[in-house]
């Protein structure tokens, strides 16, 4: 009996063990080109440039031209880059837009990998292999905000139990942040009877635009009216294909997009479900991946917030624990899109979600 049992570990950690290398051979695949072709023009010029803007010259702030010609000492001119994110996310990225460029990047790739490892470390043992993965390592050399948002999204599930209160505050800043990141967290909380965490959602999200207001209110009027040029900006870049929306997906098979109401209508039931129980990790996959099942507008990189779920499942070395984190091997939208349902599927149909030895929520 006891040397059946070894050989089922053995094997299992076999399997753990391959999967984590193809995830680290993806990464580095990722990786290579990059530093050759190194210094990288990351994302987060575009954070930094309207953070920069809303202090020195806010009525600029969501100027496209204005923003992307302040951006191309810093990368090549490859067409409009737009500060996307609304005014209540100005407070986090002020205090950057306020730095040198590099100096600003370094500081805040550090802050928001230090922010993401504690919150990984609640769900999963593997925080190394977390980070070593694809999505993570996008977010990272991209200067992304996923970390930061994937931070307060993971501490507020795994707190909700017993700091509900706290739980509605980090909901609602990432809310703040990131509109798109956290706007199924209402559904959650309504399944689940979160009544407490209600308030401090609704506290968090209007301390963020409280903060921002001394900008100027006519920041919301401006960020609106870019909002409407974002889908043919994206879609100039052709970065549907690097989509992980179902949305994107249809753009990219030339669908009509309507068809994507039921893409939210199923994400709506998966978190209905899921908050209906206690299973924390499931709680956190599932809101996680239907989040973006029904964003109509989601990148790659935004799976780096799932990493952590889905390396605690690799780490199991079963079949359902293969299936639960198949999107971390996925790269653009045609494949990110059916892991994701494939991911949620199981996580929603299995009594109990595996769980890699040393993870835990505490």
């Amino acid at each position: 009996m006891g040397t059946r049992a070894a050989q089922i570990f053995g094997g299992r950690n076999a399997v753990a063990i391959s999967a984590a290398a193809a995830c680290v051979v993806i990464s580095v695949s990722l990786l290579i080109p990059r530093l050759i072709n190194w210094p990288i023009s990351p994302d987060f010029t575009m954070l930094w440039a309207g953070a920069r803007f809303a202090v020195t010259r806010p009525l600029d702030t969501y100027n496209v031209e204005a923003v992307t010609a302040a951006q191309m000492s810093l990368r090549p001119p490859v067409g409009p880059l737009p500060f996307p994110y609304p005014p209540s996310a100005l407070p986090l990225m002020v205090p950057f837009g306020l730095l040198p460029f590099w100096p600003a990047f370094w500081l805040w790739t550090a802050l928001s990998a230090a922010a993401f490892w504690t919150a990984a470390r609640r769900i999963t043992s593997g925080v190394a292999l977390a980070y070593a993965s694809p999505h993570v390592v996008l977010a990272l050399l991209l200067g992304q905000s996923t970390l930061w948002v994937g931070a307060l999204l993971i501490w507020g599930v795994t707190l909700l139990r017993s700091r509900p209160l706290v739980a509605g505050l980090l909901f609602g800043v990432a809310g703040a942040i990131k509109p798109q990141s956290a706007f199924l967290v209402p559904v959650a909380l309504l399944a689940g009877r979160h009544w407490r965490a209600m308030p401090g959602m609704i506290a968090g999200f209007a301390a963020m635009c409280l903060l921002a207001l001394p900008l100027g209110p006519h920041l919301w009027v401006d960020w609106l009216g870019m909002l409407g040029e974002h889908p043919r900006i994206v879609s100039g870049y052709g970065l549907d294909w690097l989509g992980a929306s179902p949305a994107m997906a249809l753009r990219v098979l030339g669908l009509p997009v309507y068809m994507h109401a039921v893409f939210v209508v199923f994400a709506l039931w998966l978190v209905w479900r899921a908050f209906r129980g206690e299973d924390v990790h499931r709680r956190l996959l599932i809101l996680l991946a239907a989040t973006l099942l029904a964003s109509p507008y989601a990148i790659r990189y935004e799976l780096a917030m799932l990493a952590p779920s889905f390396v605690a499942a690799l780490l199991t070395g079963t079949a359902r624990g293969l299936l639960l984190s198949a999107p971390i091997y996925c790269l653009n939208v045609l494949s990110i899109v059916p892991a994701l349902i494939l991911s949620a599927v199981t996580a929603i149909r299995m009594h109990e979600l595996p769980e890699d030895q040393g993870s835990g929520v505490a």
